[in-house]
């Protein structure tokens, strides 16, 4: 009797082991697939900026960055008839806001990347960016001796720099290491802990000055190309046609508006030609 008293228990304990497994299981993969947009805003509109100096930032509690000073613009001008939210979020986040919106729309600033879906609109061209693979001088990355290199590059953006960049990945077999801002991938350049960084060329500029790390530590950069930031817009099945129409046609107008009076631009220059400035 006593051996089926204690089969029953462990048997019993077991169950809830497993149920207590499959319970965290289906959490878990519950609040991946989750579309991020009730947990960052109740707006009509959320404006999601890459959480990443000096495109999106956070300083005194307050949000800054070159994305970020355009869609604060865009929110002003906007105004009360679309409401509208401002936060920021990693490149794995805002792929999934994109993809699975539910409510309202979801507007961000990004390269073209395939993990994008095809549902989410590609609109007005918004930044022009020379992307490259920098490194030091003491140990300069070229086409000839990438093989086997380690470059860190931001998580989720490997497949926004294009076709060259992919070949170049796989011809070598290169290793990844993923960092979730930008200036993790400098420092870890500079101290040594990876061959390169693989993003734009204003990028590494704005955090070598920065850090007053003299340009002259630096290797010429390996050219992977240009590659254009579009606004991206993702609009949820319940919002209707009437409605979808009118926003992103609003929203198109307004950013528009703003590159054709030379605001973008000059918000730019502010960034990356005299970062010590771009703190808006």
């Amino acid at each position: 009797m006593t051996f089926h008293l204690n089969s029953m228990v462990t048997s019993r304990r077991t169950g809830q082991k497993t149920v207590t497994r499959l319970f965290c299981y289906h959490l878990v993969i519950f609040l991946l697939i989750q579309p991020a947009f009730n947990v960052y805003s109740k707006e009509k509109i959320t404006l999601v900026a890459i959480d990443s100096e000096p495109i999106g930032y956070l300083q005194s509690g307050r949000a800054g960055g070159y994305y970020v000073e355009i869609f604060r613009e865009m929110k002003r001008r906007l105004g009360d008839e679309y409401p509208s939210a401002i936060v920021l979020a990693s490149v794995p986040r805002i792929f999934n806001m994109l993809n699975n919106n539910q409510d309202g729309f979801v507007v961000s600033i990004l390269f073209s990347n395939t993990g994008i879906s095809a549902d989410v609109i590609q609109s007005v061209p918004v930044g022009y960016f020379y992307n490259v693979i920098s490194s030091l001088k003491k140990r300069p990355l070229q086409l000839t001796n990438l093989e086997g290199k380690r470059l860190a590059c931001m998580r989720g953006s490997e497949k926004s720099y294009g076709k060259k960049l992919i070949r170049l990945l796989q011809d070598n077999h290169i290793t990844l290491v993923p960092i979730t801002r930008f200036e993790q991938g400098i420092d870890m350049l500079i101290h040594d802990r990876v061959d390169g960084f693989i993003g734009p060329v204003a990028g590494v500029r704005y955090w070598a000055d920065k850090k007053q790390v003299s340009p002259e530590q630096f290797a010429k950069p390996l050219m992977i190309g240009e590659k254009i930031s579009k606004l991206m817009i993702s609009v949820a099945d319940n919002v209707d046609a009437g409605e979808r129409k009118q926003t992103i046609d609003k929203l198109v107008q307004v950013l528009t508006e703003m590159k054709q009076e030379g605001w973008i631009q000059q918000v730019f220059e502010r960034y990356f030609l005299n970062p010590n400035q771009g703190k808006g």
